[in-house]
């Protein structure tokens, strides 16, 4: 595994993480994306193993783009 890969327990991590914070998460049908919406409603699509190494980070920049809009920096 290289050293820029995530694991999938990463992005179960970040989900748990915001489900706790107000964050809905919906997952996908055939289990590939799951979607996440922030507690006033803006939709973030992701991708339960993605193929990308920087697909986690990637997510985790638009979730603090998000949070930042809504004004509830965490």
């Amino acid at each position: 595994m290289s050293a820029f890969s995530h694991s999938r327990g990463d992005h179960r991590d970040l989900i748990r993480d915001l489900v706790r914070s107000g964050w809905i998460y919906t997952p996908g049908r055939k289990g590939n994306h799951g979607k996440l919406r922030s507690p006033q409603g803006r939709l973030v699509v992701i991708a339960n193993s993605a193929s990308d190494h920087r697909a986690l980070k990637n997510t985790v920049s638009i979730i603090r783009r998000i949070q930042r809009i809504e004004g509830n920096d965490q």
